[in-house]
């Protein structure tokens, strides 16, 4: 084989190469993090002051995960918001509800069909008019 035919070689592998990356990156899945992504930016702020206020706040929202069961436990009385388990990795696996809480103050999230991972629980709630916000991370074995 002469020199020309080693050079048509070596671009045809570097083409083959090239639509390789480009197949398997138009196979990758991008997700955002939330549809309306720039309005909630826009509130961002609101929940900064949300989240200094749970920071100054005596009593802490206990987050405990056992037997496929997420327990979050809400100092106080009147508590009304929502609660978003936020999966970093496939937002197929997000759960978003609304607080529910039982005579304890708890509620709980069954957890069971979620797959293993990394997830944020994100819970932003307010009581006597006054808005708290809390994210803590939790990891599914």
């Amino acid at each position: 084989m002469n020199w020309g035919w080693k050079i048509v070689l070596v671009y045809a592998i570097f083409m083959g190469g090239i639509l390789y990356l480009v197949v398997k990156a138009r196979q990758q899945r991008f997700d955002m993090v939330e549809k309306n992504y720039y309005q909630r930016e826009l509130e961002f702020e609101k929940k900064l002051e949300a989240s200094r206020n749970y920071n100054a706040l005596g009593e802490r929202v206990e987050i405990s995960h056992l037997n496929h069961n997420l327990t979050l436990a809400f100092p106080g009385k009147g508590v009304s918001g929502e609660v978003w388990v936020y999966c970093t990795h496939d937002s197929k696996q997000d759960i978003r509800l609304p607080l529910a809480l039982d005579t304890a103050g708890q509620m709980h999230i069954a957890t069971r069909a979620l797959s293993a991972g990394h997830y944020l629980v994100q819970c932003s709630w307010e009581t006597g008019g006054k808005p708290y916000y809390l994210q803590q991370s939790l990891n599914l074995p």
